[in-house]
């Protein structure tokens, strides 16, 4: 599967890896995955932290794209409060993370312990 959701249950971090081309199936299968967990970080930390491995991820197809940013936006999956962290490398696939405009806070890391540092910066230990 090119993308995945879990949970860390350590940190309370729903955990999303995306490491190739996704297809629309693909993707709601993903949601269906995904709309649970962001429960779940809510309920322990009161807001939903979501770090995005993306680092072995390709440009996705502009349909494919526009069809996860439309569905992202429509289902409001992440609201006011949430912090999604972006592990990547690519400057290309940034600029097309930046056009998705579903995380109200995110920030681009290139090295996990970074990423989740920072969503937990401002959480109860």
């Amino acid at each position: 599967m090119m993308l995945s959701a879990s949970f860390d249950a350590d940190n309370g971090i729903v955990v999303t890896v995306a490491d190739g081309l996704a297809s629309v199936e693909e993707f709601n299968a993903y949601l269906a995955q995904f709309g649970p967990l962001v429960q779940k970080s809510r309920a322990r930390h009161g807001r939903c932290l979501h770090l995005v491995d993306a680092e072995k991820n390709p440009i996705q197809s502009r349909d494919v794209f526009d069809y996860m940013a439309e569905t992202s936006k429509r289902l409001n999956a992440m609201r006011d409060g949430d912090r999604s962290a972006i592990i990547l490398q690519s400057a290309l696939a940034k600029m097309q993370i930046d056009r998705y405009g579903h995380a109200r806070q995110k920030q681009f890391f290139s090295d996990r312990q970074s990423a989740i540092s920072w969503l937990l910066e401002e959480v109860a230990p």
